[in-house]
């Protein structure tokens, strides 16, 4: 799971789901990680992880840029910027 909003601000955290013991555990990534936002769409697909959009709502910004995680190595990559 990436980013939300906790504490009265958006976060760019990682976290994975341990399903055996059901407990979140925080994962430090690399790379151009995305900034902090909510409400953004996240996709699967192999081992890849996309990350679409979101807002900064103290900001009041809107982002139209794609990101992907590579899950085996957890390094961020921004594939596509706004024009």
């Amino acid at each position: 799971m990436f980013g939300g909003y906790t504490f009265g601000q958006d976060i760019n955290d990682l976290f994975e789901l341990d399903l055996n013991n059901l407990i979140w555990n925080r994962l430090d990534s690399y790379g151009t990680k995305p900034t902090a936002r909510e409400g953004m769409t996240s996709v699967k697909h192999n081992k890849e992880m996309f990350i679409i959009g979101g807002c900064d709502v103290k900001e009041k910004e809107c982002f139209k840029e794609i990101y992907l995680l590579n899950i085996d190595t957890l390094v961020w990559e921004k594939i596509v910027s706004p024009r």
